[in-house]
């Protein structure tokens, strides 16, 4: 019955913690200017401009274009999903960085297991969310 008990309350507490998964492949090059692919299936409204904050503290421009020119020498892909639970909030983001000539340079993947469970952490800005993953991602760019 003790072993029991004690199942329901671990079962509990993961449940409530709705724990993060974070992997990143840091950029190793440093650009002075980042081409932004849109992406018109996201929904997560407030993606783009944190991303966008991310690469400014750290000394990198970008633009964001329905279709990306040949002229530029670096472009960022991303998709961003959220989940519904009486408000939206970001769920799972994934950010890449590939070169004009198609290589990935640096990639970032953000999932929150579970959709966050009934861990109120879910419900933290998109900012709060992918500053730690943007970081990460640029780690040999300090910010300014």
């Amino acid at each position: 019955m003790k072993a029991l008990a004690s199942g329901f309350v671990l079962a509990g507490l993961g449940v409530l913690s709705g724990c993060t998964s974070i992997e990143v492949e840091p950029l190793t090059v440093r650009p002075t200017n980042i081409c932004i692919e849109q992406n018109p299936k996201v929904l997560v409204t407030d993606f783009v401009p944190v991303v966008q904050r991310g690469l400014s503290d750290r000394g990198i421009s970008s633009e964001v274009y329905t279709q990306v020119p040949a002229s530029c020498a670096y472009r960022l892909t991303y998709v961003a999903y959220r989940t519904w639970d009486i408000v939206p909030y970001l769920s799972s983001a994934d950010l890449e960085i590939w070169d004009s000539e198609k290589r990935r340079l640096g990639a970032a993947h953000y999932y929150l297991r579970g959709k966050g469970g009934l861990s109120m952490m879910k419900w933290q800005g998109t900012e709060t969310k992918m500053a730690p993953v943007l970081d990460e991602l640029l780690k040999n760019m300090p910010a300014k």
